[in-house]
Formats: structure tokens, sequence, C-alpha cells
């Protein structure tokens, strides 16, 4: 594996899950490459959209590269994440958020940097960039996470937290639970968020009963068009042992060959939740069921296995 790097970038709360990524290359024995912000960088990341596009093209045709770099990164960032990279490495993206907003950068990314192997959280995405590159293969790796930094908590009859609603709301079921008396429900007020920190969250999960969470495209709609896909939320809700209410993206039933979450009855919203809530101990199995099953699917190690076996096919490693 001389000839592949891993990109981490410099410690921080708000990139986590990327470095996560990165260090479970690390694991397996992949060198990694520390980013560090600098002039250079801010620069570039400023400069117009067809400024950066020539740069890259100038960068990409400067030199022949024998070297790879996996490089985590949003979909709505890559144009700033391959620089300057790129000058030195063949680039194999792995992207997140790759929303339809985002497809024009990443597809410009993909030509001129001759991108021929690129991983992304979404299958749906794939097939729709697959349709516009003939030459790069898209591949779908689902999300994966850190289980270790998770706690499983006590029984869901001994927590204190009723309902937890993290970040993105689905105004419709949102705006029903939130007129129930009774229960002891968080979320997100005033664009602050529900716990200060990761580690607020990460202990603020294990006390929750119930989690309410749907994909995005349940909930914003107009940022991610019909795309569906799994995110790290269920992993999160999943290892902590939390019951989860609301809807689950086809991804992860696809994966782990279930459906782990207790899907909404629309039109009933406030006695179907305040009956799990009455009901809670009989919902243990199935969380604990969700925890088994997430500790063996979740973990980026699991992932970058499939990864590696695309990558010799693609004779990197």
């Amino acid at each position: 594996m001389d000839k592949l790097f891993v990109l981490k970038y410099m410690k921080c709360e708000a990139l986590y899950y990327m470095n996560w990524f990165s260090d479970a290359w690390g694991d397996k024995g992949v060198r990694l490459l520390l980013k560090n912000g600098n002039v250079i960088n801010y620069v570039f990341s400023i400069l117009p959209r067809k400024v950066k596009y020539i740069l890259l093209f100038l960068l990409q045709v400067s030199r022949r590269k024998s070297k790879y770099l996996i490089i985590p990164m949003g979909g709505g960032t890559c144009l700033d994440d391959v620089f300057p990279f790129c000058y030195k490495y063949n680039i194999i993206p792995y992207i997140w958020d790759c929303w339809p907003n985002t497809w024009k950068n990443v597809l410009q990314m993909v030509r001129i940097l001759h991108i021929e192997k690129c991983f992304i959280s979404s299958s749906l995405v794939c097939n729709e960039l697959s349709r516009e590159m003939l030459n790069t293969q898209f591949v779908f790796v689902p999300e994966g996470i850190n289980p270790w930094v998770y706690q499983k908590g006590d029984i869901l009859m001994n927590r204190e937290i009723d309902v937890l609603e993290l970040g993105r709301k689905n105004s419709l079921y949102h705006d029903q639970i939130i007129k129930m008396d009774g229960i002891k429900f968080l979320y997100n007020r005033n664009n602050q968020y529900v716990f200060p920190s990761f580690s607020a969250l990460v202990s603020g999960l294990s006390n929750s009963k119930i989690v309410i969470c749907f994909p995005r495209c349940d909930t914003h709609q107009n940022v991610t068009g019909k795309i569906e896909t799994l995110t790290q939320r269920y992993w999160e809700c999943m290892l902590s042992r939390c019951l989860i209410v609301g809807r689950a993206p086809f991804e992860l039933i696809n994966l782990i060959g279930y459906n782990p979450v207790i899907e909404v009855e629309w039109g009933n919203e406030g006695e179907q939740l305040l009956r799990i809530l009455n009901n809670i101990e009989i919902y243990q199995d199935m969380v604990d069921r969700n925890y088994s099953v997430a500790l063996k699917f979740s973990s980026w190690a699991y992932r970058v296995n499939d990864m590696m076996k695309e990558l010799s096919y693609f004779k990197v490693i």
C-alpha cells in the first residue's frame, strides 16, 4: 500500500465524522496525511469558481502522479478539498452530502482531475452521476461511524428524556408532538443545539427513550430533491439503544435486513407516541437488537474493508 494515502483533517469537533473515516484507514496500515489550514488554502477557497477550475486543470496536467490520496469531503466543498493535493496525488474522493445543488461542482472536479473512482455515501446519487460520467466509476459506500464512542445507556424505562429531536425537523410531525402535555420533549430552539458539545450529545442520547428520525428528503426536500440516503443519526440512536420513531431510509433497511424504526402513524401521531411511552418496556428487545446490529454494520472498519477490495481491483492496493 505504498502508493495509497488518506487525508485527515486537523482536530476539529465539526469534522469528527470525517476523521473517524480517516482513522479507520490508519488502523489498516494506510498512511495518513494531515491537512493543515494555511493562507494558500484560504485564498483558493475565496476565488471565483471559474478561476478554481483553471487552477485545478493546471495542477492536474503539470506532472505525472504515481500516488493516490483518498480525500473525505462534502459535495459542496469538493473543489476546495482537492487543492493543492491534486498536484502530487491522483485523487480518490469519498463524498458526503452530495445533494443535487452540488452535482455541477462534483462533475467538474471529476472531469478536470480525470478521477476514475469516486466513493459516495448515497446509492441514488451514484446512479445519477454515473449517467453523466461514463468514464468514472461511482461506488456507493454508506455512511459509517465510530461505534465505540457512544454509550448503550440504561434500559428504556429508566431514562429521563422521553422524546428527543435533533437538528432537522419534520414540521408536520413536530407540530403535533409539541402540543403534547406531560412528556419531556427536547428539541432545538432558536437555532440553538439541544446539546452544546459532542460529549453532551453522547450522554443525552444514552438517556433518551425515543429519538425522532426522518431522512433528510422528508425534512428538507428543497435541498435533497428525491435523494433519500442513510445518515449517521440512525447509527447514533441504535448505538445508544434509543427507540427510533419516524421513517427509515431504504439503504439502512437493505443493509441490515430489517426496519429498525417505528414508522409514524400519520393522523394519529400524538396517540401513537403516548402509547409507546406508556409501554416503553416492550420495546427493549427491539433496541437491544438494533444495538447489536449497529455494532456489526455501522463501523468504518466494516466499510474500509469493502473499499479496499474496490481499490485492489483498481490496482491501487
